[in-house]
Order: structure tokens, then C-alpha cells, then sequence
């Protein structure tokens, strides 16, 4: 009221000068999508819309969840829907079903469940898919044929949860008899199996599996084992044994620099920092790889002042 009055007291060409900015803000807040961190109309009218589906997608395939349902989750659904911080940091099941003992965890974050478990897919167009990792039987909210490479995706993260808790022959058993359909992805799920074995210290049993394994050129094992090493269990690391799994040498230096750089490309911070440490390991002093440490560093250090989400609240 009281900018309305200094308006007032000024001249009329300013008057018209101010309200014309104040329209063109009013009408640059509702257009078109800009930066998605804005608070601007159309990025909660997104938001909104893209979580309405998934809600709907939800209540499609499960009317209700038992008590305590651990929810295995592999959002695939990224970008400016803002789908991956809800269903994680902000729990928003929780609301949804209003049930605060959900819990919806990465896969790879999963803990031995003491109550029902259930594994569920968000694909990249936000529609809702349900996993059962004992048939591999997958149904979606749209009712059309779920993609294999998606459902691939979320078994395989399901897979590296599981060796993460503790259950590492589930994990071998998943990835040993889940359907191939080519014979790259059969390398991938054999080597991962290997690696479990390997953690566990059952080198006989790893050696069986690669010894009936298609070798892999040095480039596509690099390749494969980006995908296999970014997203990893908090309590245990797979590094070392995923590097011998795949045929790569710990002591190739050229090899850990360009694992390094692309976790650091991709923003894999832990895993990028882990493999600095590698590379000056092996060349003591290096320049790159004291750059990366210092600056995944700093963006942990930044990330531990950050508020607790939903997630870190029972």
C-alpha cells in the first residue's frame, strides 16, 4: 500500500514506466520455462504436472502399501520435473499414501528389509513400473510393454544394493539369470557377478564366471565399468574389485585418469574423489588429480552444511 502511494506522487510518465515493468515481469514470470531453479510460475506448474502423473502412475499399480514398505526406487525420470528430489529427499510417498513408515531408497542405498520390499521404475516419460526381482515380471501404470533397457537399468542398481547389504548371492543370482539380449549387457551382468565374488573373497567362484565370459576390448571395459562404478552402496565400495572384474590393472595410470575424469564429468563426486587418490598414488604429485581432489572435497564439505531432507527423518 505504501509503494502504491509513492506511485501515486510521482509523475504520470513514471507511474506508466514503472507499471509497464511491472507487466513485463508479471509476464516473463509466467512464460516460458527459464532457468528451473527460479521460483517462477511455470517451473511449479511443471513440477506439478510432472508429479501428478507419477502420483496417478502410483495409485495405478498400488491402491495402498503395507507398514514399514521399504521402496527400492530407480528414478530414471531426470530434468526440470524436479521427480528424483521428491521421491528421495522430500519422501513424498509419505504424503501421497500419508504413511510416514514408507521409505523410498536408491537402490543401491537399499538395507535388508525387515518388512515388505517392493522395486519400482520411474521411466525418463514418468510413467510407474513394477519389478518383481524373483520372475523378472515387469507391469507399468500405462499398461503399454515396459522397455527392457530401463527395467535392465534398475534390476542391475537392485543387484548392487543388494551385495551392498550384505546379500551378495541374491545379487549373483539376479544378475546370472536375468534375460539377455545381447552380448554386451551378458559381459556386464557376468563381470558384476564376479565382482561381488571377488568382495567376498570367494576368487574361485569369480574365476568360474569370467573364465566362461567374453573377453572385452580395453575401451568398452573402461566404458562398462563408468556405468558399473558410478553409483555404489555408501557402506561398501566395489572399486577394486570391479577394476580386477573387468580386466582393468589398478596400475594402469592411464586408465584410472580417464575413470576419474569421466566420474568428474558426470558429477560422480565420491567415486571421482576416490579415484583421484588413485591416480596420485601412482603418480605422486600429479597436477590433474590434485585439482579434482581439492575440488570434490570442497563440494562434500558443502554438501555436509546443506539441511537434512525427509529422508534422514524417520
Amino acid at each position: 500500500m505504501a509503494a502504491g502511494l509513492g506511485l501515486a506522487s510521482l509523475p504520470l510518465r513514471t507511474q506508466l514506466a514503472v507499471l509497464g515493468i511491472y507487466l513485463t515481469l508479471g509476464m516473463w514470470s509466467r512464460g516460458d520455462l527459464k532457468n528451473p531453479e527460479e521460483t517462477t510460475e511455470s517451473n511449479f506448474r511443471l513440477v506439478d504436472t510432472a508429479l501428478k502423473k507419477v502420483e496417478l502412475g502410483f495409485r495405478q499399480l498400488y491402491p495402498r502399501f503395507a507398514p514399514n514398505t521399504q521402496i527400492v526406487l530407480s528414478v530414471q525420470a531426470r530434468g526440470r520435473g524436479s521427480i528424483y528430489i521428491h521421491m528421495y529427499a522430500f519422501q513424498v510417498l509419505r504424503i501421497w499414501y500419508r504413511d510416514r513408515t514408507l521409505r523410498a531408497v536408491r537402490p543401491e542405498d537399499r538395507k535388508r528389509a525387515d518388512g515388505p520390499e517392493i522395486l519400482i521404475l520411474i521411466t525418463p516419460d514418468r510413467d510407474v513400473v513394477d519389478i518383481d526381482p524373483r520372475t523378472l515380471y515387469a507391469r507399468s501404470a500405462s499398461r503399454t510393454e515396459p522397455d527392457y533397457h530401463q527395467c535392465e537399468g534398475a534390476v542391475r542398481a537392485y543387484a548392487m544394493g543388494l551385495a551392498g547389504s550384505g546379500q551378495a548371492d541374491d545379487a549373483v543370482h539376479l544378475l546370472l539369470h536375468l534375460p539377455e539380449v545381447n552380448a554386451g549387457l551378458l559381459s556386464v551382468h557376468r563381470r558384476m557377478a564376479a565382482m561381488f565374488l571377488y568382495a567376498d573373497g570367494r576368487d574361485r567362484e569369480a574365476e568360474a564366471v569370467l573364465d566362461s565370459t567374453v573377453a572385452l576390448p580395453r575401451g568398452l571395459a573402461l566404458a562398462d565399468l563408468q556405468a558399473v562404478l558410478a553409483e555404489q552402496p555408501k557402506r561398501r565400495v566395489f572399486d577394486d574389485h570391479g577394476l580386477r572384474a573387468f580386466g582393468i590393472s589398478a596400475q594402469d595410470t592411464a586408465a584410472v585418469r580417464e575413470l576419474m575424469r569421466w566420474f568428474v564429468s558426470m558429477g560422480y563426486v565420491e567415486v571421482a574423489l576416490r579415484f583421484s587418490h588413485r591416480v596420485e598414488r601412482l603418480r605422486p604429485g600429479d597436477a590433474e588429480a590434485e585439482a579434482v581432489r581439492r575440488h570434490m572435497t570442497a563440494i562434500l564439505e558443502m554438501r555436509k552444511n546443506l539441511p537434512p531432507g525427509a529422508s534422514d527423518v524417520d
